[in-house]
């Protein structure tokens, strides 16, 4: 068995070079040690600089919170000057009234500044000049928000819209302040009673309060004819439409088509009846139950996109009538208002704007000293910020400025050939053993390659000695049985092929007792001729 060693040596002058790198180490570690100082005291004075930018932050913050309140209060009183061109005395009036109804709801005093704003631009800025009915307005607006989730907006919205679909006269503020009020509570008392709530009411009165108020239809009944028809599923403005459309054909009265006139006096209906604005809408919708079963006249009548939402209001009169009775003459809003505000989060809130309103006190003594405050610290506050960055740069100069860079460039370049001349060294070794390794790499296929055709060789003689012997035994049976004897064959792991040459050159010289010559057993009797020639 062959043991091949290889031997790999690297040469250079290492040692010179590890004893430099050793020495270059050492210096760094000092150079290490002396920026690790440097940079400690760095820290320290950025940490300061950090409490520094952090103070003033915090001051920022609170001069913010401190003036949020009396500075959004403050536009707020300045749009509405602007709006209503209330100033002065007036307009002071009218802060305090926001700023109490803020304490009192619980809603910041700019909201309810907000809804003055809506109460001037839909209904008339002449309310300014009476802010008694402004506050009882706002109040309003405050209590109806209440059952809305607190959107002061859509509560404005709804009262407005019913004030100006039933055209309520403002030549007495306080008078049609009495008036909202009384609207808001039908209101909240219909959405109490029916199914239809507030928003809904605001979109079908938007649709059909102004007919209803040429009818003559109270508002409570309008109130509770939304109500049958938001329960027969004309809902908000598709109720509101529905009414419209019903109320317009009653009122048509003799000038109704001939042949629906005679069809009416045939039943015993009064067409005049049907539009005499004395009666209350219950009064006359109970008129046409005589024909509410007679479909073709009641299409007739009032057509076949209204006949199911008129059909519905005769059919309902009953629950209309109720309706009207629940919703007159109440205080619902007032009622449900004071339920929701009795909650843990409506009296937090109460308690919370008696602080704002504190703060927006403090805010209008100090004067624009908070002007010039939040003005000085939101400047110092970036400043602060980019302090370290500052400090950091400036220190970074400085270093860069006590640099020896001659110096550091000689020892730069004196490593660079260094490592250069190393690095020649090391690759000529390397390619060396490289070729070494792959001549070993070589030798290894070669004796891979001999052993397979070694392998290959017996394999092959093995199986021709198979062949021998299979052709052995095939003509073993025609040979005569005295030759077959005499052959004394030995059957092992030898060559069979020698053994079966053998046999047969005995068989052919001595067969005394078969009788036979030499020539007979070259014929069809004894096959070992065959053998003979085919083994040689």
């Amino acid at each position: 068995m062959q043991v091949f060693d290889y031997i790999f040596s690297v040469g250079g002058n290492f040692s010179a070079q590890v004893n430099g790198m050793s020495d270059a180490a050492g210096k760094f570690s000092a150079n290490v040690n002396g920026t690790e100082s440097v940079l400690g005291n760095l820290a320290k004075k950025l940490a300061v600089l950090d409490l520094i930018a952090d103070g003033v932050g915090k001051m920022n913050e609170a001069v913010n919170s401190f003036s949020s309140a009396g500075i959004a209060l403050d536009s707020q009183m300045h749009d509405l000057s602007a709006v209503a061109g209330v100033t002065g005395e007036g307009l002071k009036q009218i802060e305090g009234y926001a700023r109490s109804s803020a304490r009192a709801f619980g809603s910041d005093a700019g909201t309810a500044v907000e809804g003055y704003k809506l109460l001037l631009s839909q209904l008339t800025p002449e309310l300014a000049k009476c802010p008694e009915a402004l506050k009882a307005m706002g109040d309003a607006i405050q209590t109806t928000s209440k059952l809305m989730g607190g959107d002061g907006t859509a509560a404005a919205e709804v009262l407005t819209t019913a004030m100006n679909q039933y055209g309520v006269s403002l030549d007495d503020p306080m008078e049609a302040s009495h008036k909202m009020a009384e609207m808001m509570n039908t209101m909240a008392a219909a959405g109490q009673a029916g199914s239809a709530e507030l928003p809904a009411i605001k979109s079908a009165l938007e649709q059909c309060g102004m007919a209803a108020k040429s009818a003559n239809v109270s508002f409570e009944e309008t109130n509770a004819a939304i109500q049958v028809l938001d329960k027969s599923g004309k809902k908000g403005a598709e109720g509101g439409v529905a009414l419209r459309n019903t109320l317009a054909i009653l009122s048509q009265g003799r000038f109704l088509p001939k042949d629906t006139q005679e069809e009416l006096k045939k039943a015993g209906i009064d067409v005049l009846a049907l539009g005499d604005k004395s009666k209350s809408l219950k009064e006359r919708l109970e008129i046409l139950k005589p024909v509410l079963n007679d479909t073709a006249l009641f299409s007739k009548l009032f057509g076949m996109e209204n006949a199911n939402a008129a059909r519905a209001l005769v059919q309902g009169t009953d629950k209309l009538g109720e309706f009207t009775a629940a919703v007159t003459g109440t205080k619902s809003a007032e009622e449900q208002a004071a339920v929701v505000m009795d909650s843990y989060a409506e009296r937090q809130a109460r308690v919370k704007q008696r602080f704002e309103d504190l703060k927006i006190s403090l805010f209008q003594a100090t004067g624009d000293l908070t002007l010039w405050t939040g003005t000085i610290v939101e400047a110092i506050v970036p400043i602060a910020q980019i302090t370290p960055l500052i400090t950091t740069m400036c220190s970074a100069v400085s270093w860069f400025k006590g640099l020896n860079y001659a110096a550091a460039l000689g020892r730069v370049a004196t490593m660079a050939r260094s490592a250069a001349v190393s690095i020649t060294l090391m690759g000529s070794r390397t390619a060396l053993a490289n070729g070494i390794s792959l001549g070993f790499i070589g030798n290894l296929g070669r004796a891979t390659i001999m052993l397979l055709r070694f392998a290959t060789t017996g394999l092959l003689s093995g199986l021709k000695a198979l062949g021998a012997f299979a052709l052995s035994c095939y003509y073993w049976r025609r040979v005569c049985h005295v030759c077959r004897y005499r052959l004394g064959i030995v059957w092992g792991f030898q060559t069979f092929g020698s053994l079966g040459v053998q046999g047969c050159k005995y068989g052919h010289n001595e067969h005394p007792h078969c009788g036979l010559d030499s020539g007979s057993h070259r014929g069809t009797h004894c096959r070992g001729r065959v053998l003979l020639e085919y083994f040689g």
